[in-house]
């Protein structure tokens, strides 16, 4: 039986494409919990929020400083979304890059001929 001379670059490209394949899961896992760090920290915020307005009594000071915690709390959020959006574009770039250098190996292992 004639062995097949291109054995050793198929195995090559085949552990290159599980290796990106890898790097892919790595950057999604990456990027669930950098969006559910996110999402607790602004759930935590909200709560602190709501608990400090509970305990102050109505007066005009705390009016204004409620008032205040509202504000930043929308600050926070809006920087949150941002934070989530930012990371989702550059994850997606990266999951795009990846997927563009996996299909070209595949390609590249494919068009390999069999001998």
């Amino acid at each position: 039986m004639k062995q097949d001379i291109n054995e050793k670059e198929r195995d090559r490209l085949f552990h290159q494409i599980v290796q990106l394949e890898h790097e892919e899961d790595e950057l999604r896992n990456l990027k669930k919990r950098r969006e559910q760090s996110l999402e607790n920290f602004i759930e935590q915020f909200r709560n602190i929020s709501i608990n400090a307005e509970q305990r102050l009594s109505v007066n005009l000071q705390n009016q204004r400083f409620i008032q205040e915690t509202r504000e930043l709390e929308l600050k926070v959020e809006q920087y949150v979304n941002n934070q989530i959006d930012g990371f989702d574009y550059e994850a997606k770039k990266l999951l795009k890059d990846i997927d563009m250098k996996k299909e070209k190996l595949i390609h590249e292992r494919n068009s390999l001929p069999w001998e």
